[in-house]
This record gives structure tokens, C-alpha cells and sequence, in this order.
């Protein structure tokens, strides 16, 4: 009896089951399934393309603030120095020539500590050049003279430029520095050059050869040969 039951209750349940409208019904409702709203219309097509999100477009262009601030700044730094570290007389000095009365060439030439030396750098001093050969006892007596008046001249630069040695060579830093050793005048100059050519030009073929030349560098005197102490004393007497 009892499986008879269960037959019949399967049965019924089946019968039920087939005669659903769908298969979205509440078995206990008996009644359709409500669809869920998802706020999209699908009845007019597809969906659109253009779809509102909320977005705002934003202009992405250069947007003119109202403080535009003028960046370039100069920055031009002239940083160029004179570094010339000769005497500056203000003016440029042009020889004219190597006899009195004109104004001395520039003798550029080394002195016995192996430094350049230049005559135009001496611009405001008076200068008493001698320009001769050691091995010419004229040169070596005109040296004596020299240190002798130099103690009543204080102010006047003595200076001595030596071409060649006693043994009749070029004369360079050792045989200038002996010299200035022996005479105690200083300083004493040497040709670097070969062949002597700064020495030739101021020996001008006759040595020794004595100049005198003023503080605006104008050649006050020449002497060649052998000058003695008293008359470089009394040319100078009238300079300084």
C-alpha cells in the first residue's frame, strides 16, 4: 500500500512540473518570475554608442592664466681681464731710433736671473746703458766707471749688456750673472738669440757703446769706447 503511495505522489509531482508555463514559476507561488530591472531599454535595439557617464570633457588646450611671468634674465658676465703685467704707461712708446735725441727703441732681452727684460718697462727712470764685449778691456773699464758714479746716483738704473764673454763667446745667464757679481751692476743682460741679433742692433757695429736715456726714454747721450766715472758723472748731473 505504501509503495502504491509513494508511485502516485511522483506521478503527481511530475504532472505538476509539466504543466509550468516556464521554468523561471515559484514552485510555491504558482505565479511567473518578475524579470530584474537593470535600467537599460533593450527594446529599442542596440544599445546606444554614445553613452552619458557623468564625464565632463575637459578642455585640454594652453590655458591663459593671467600671470604670465617674463622668464629671460641676462646673463651676460663680461669676464675678460687684462692680464698684461708690463709697466702701463698709458700709451704705447714708439722708437725712433738709436742715436741722442731720439727716442730708444725697446731692448728686449734676458737679464742674469734668466728673466725678460724690457727698456720700455723702465719708462720713468733714467737709464745708463752699456752695450760691449768682456773681452774688450774698454767694456770692463766703462763697467768700473759705472759702479763708481753709481753710488752718487741713486735714482739711475745701471745696467750693463754683455754679447760675448772674455774667452770671446756668447755671453748667457752664468757669464751675466758673474758679471753683475764682479761690477755690482744690475742687472746685467745676455742675448738669447743666435748670433747675438738684439746685441748687434744696440751695438750698432761699434762697441762698447754707452747710452744715456731719459724718463720719457729719449737718448740723451751716446759715448763710444771708454767712458770714464767723471764724465758719466757730469752727464748725469744735469738729468737727475
Amino acid at each position: 500500500m505504501r509503495n502504491r503511495i509513494t508511485v502516485l505522489s511522483i506521478s503527481t509531482g511530475l504532472m505538476a512540473l509539466a504543466c509550468g508555463e516556464d521554468m523561471g514559476m515559484f514552485i510555491g507561488g504558482g505565479g511567473k518570475s518578475n524579470p530584474v530591472d537593470t535600467g537599460i531599454d533593450w527594446t529599442g535595439g542596440d544599445a546606444p554608442d554614445d553613452e552619458d557617464t557623468g564625464t565632463t570633457d575637459t578642455e585640454t588646450g594652453n590655458a591663459d592664466t593671467g600671470s604670465e611671468e617674463d622668464t629671460d634674465t641676462d646673463t651676460d658676465t663680461d669676464t675678460d681681464t687684462d692680464t698684461d703685467t708690463d709697466t702701463d704707461t698709458g700709451f704705447t712708446i714708439v722708437g725712433t731710433g738709436y742715436e741722442a735725441g731720439k727716442i730708444a727703441y725697446d731692448l728686449a732681452a734676458m737679464d742674469h736671473t734668466g728673466m725678460p727684460w724690457s727698456l720700455h718697462d723702465q719708462y720713468g727712470s733714467i737709464v745708463v746703458l752699456l752695450v760691449g764685449d768682456l773681452y774688450d778691456a774698454r767694456t770692463r773699464d766703462t763697467l768700473e766707471a759705472m759702479t763708481e758714479t753709481s753710488g752718487d746716483h741713486s735714482g739711475v738704473r745701471f745696467i750693463g749688456f754683455i754679447g760675448q764673454t772674455e774667452a770671446e763667446e756668447p755671453c748667457d745667464m752664468d757669464c751675466a750673472s758673474a758679471t753683475a757679481a764682479t761690477y755690482g751692476t744690475s742687472p746685467v743682460l745676455w742675448d738669447p738669440g743666435a748670433g747675438l741679433p738684439v746685441y748687434g742692433e744696440w751695438a750698432q757695429g761699434n762697441a762698447p757703446r754707452m747710452y744715456i736715456i731719459d724718463q720719457e726714454m729719449e737718448i740723451q747721450w751716446v759715448n763710444f769706447g771708454s767712458t770714464p766715472a767723471s764724465q758719466l758723472d757730469d752727464k748725469l748731473d744735469g738729468l737727475d
